[in-house]
């Protein structure tokens, strides 16, 4: 649920790729991958991948922090390449 909408969606991927913890989803044909880039998973990143041959290249949607509010320029900057 985001802002009160219900979204559903299909868990397509899962891995781990330079210790880095990804899952790729789909909604309403749409590819997204959720990135957890620290260990702890505190932190993830919502990110609507430009091909689903790299999860972690794209356009960040969504910055996402359990513990504070995330800066999304801030997270973007530190794990967007």
């Amino acid at each position: 649920m985001i802002e009160g909408d219900e979204y559903k969606y299909t868990q397509n991927a899962i891995g781990i790729e330079n210790g880095i913890r990804y899952y790729g989803i789909e909604e309403n044909g749409k590819n997204y991958s959720i990135i957890f880039p620290e260990k702890d998973k505190n932190i993830a990143l919502m990110i609507e991948p430009e091909s689903t041959d790299n999860y972690f290249r794209g356009t960040l949607i969504f910055a996402m922090n359990k513990k504070e509010n995330p800066s999304y320029s801030e997270y973007a900057e530190q794990y967007i390449n």
